[in-house]
């Protein structure tokens, strides 16, 4: 029987010097044994493929933005045991999809990193929601991760500053939720939690 499976997201930052990318990939194989790894903001390029693929110690997916800006990957711990594998891209570092088997499930992982302005955000959303509904979607159960780059609740997912919400990008996602079924299930088990995955040293 396999162990449970992990789905680990991280926006890098930048994993072009050799340090912190050891660094960051160090950690996260050391500290999940069975998972996949959904990193964004990766400024990968081609150049990149071989020493990444090396240092990682497996098969990484990579979908380049640009040495310095987007670029997203997939990767999987070491001898993750997965059957018919197979990855989409957008092939403008925004957006993956993968679908494979693992412990008899039928699973389709899906990776994006959303542009800052709203308007650009609308249209990556669209093309999420086009790339699953290609990929027969209801046969498999869907996790999505990554860089969303808007807050839902002001209160919640926001402190200090002025946030805003962005209103277009909130409807176009819940036009993804009901679509294919979906929830934001941190938020269902913390109804009422504040949490943060980024942070500014300073201001707070």
């Amino acid at each position: 029987m396999n162990a449970p499976l992990s789905v680990v997201s991280v926006n890098t930052r930048g994993l072009r010097g050799r340090r912190k990318r050891l660094r960051v990939f160090n950690t996260l194989k050391d500290k999940f044994a069975d998972a996949v790894f959904l990193f964004q903001e990766t400024h990968s390029d081609r150049s990149v493929y071989q020493t990444w693929r090396s240092e990682w110690g497996s098969e990484i997916f990579l979908n380049h933005g640009e040495s310095n800006s987007r670029g997203v990957m997939v990767a999987f711990s070491n001898n993750l045991d997965v059957n018919n594998f197979k990855i989409f891209n957008d092939n403008c570092g925004r957006i993956q999809l993968c679908t494979f088997e693992y412990n008899n499930q039928k699973l389709l992982i899906g990776n994006i990193y959303n542009n800052n302005i709203e308007s650009e955000q609308v249209k990556t959303l669209a093309k999420l929601s086009e790339m699953l509904e290609k990929l027969d979607p209801f046969k498999y159960e869907i996790i999505i991760g990554g860089d969303w780059n808007f807050i839902w609740d002001k209160n919640l997912d926001a402190f200090g500053g002025n946030p805003t919400l962005k209103l277009n990008s909130i409807a176009e996602v819940t036009k993804i939720k009901n679509k294919f079924q979906l929830c934001d299930i941190f938020r269902v088990r913390n109804q009422t939690k504040k949490l943060y995955t980024f942070r500014k040293p300073t201001p707070r």
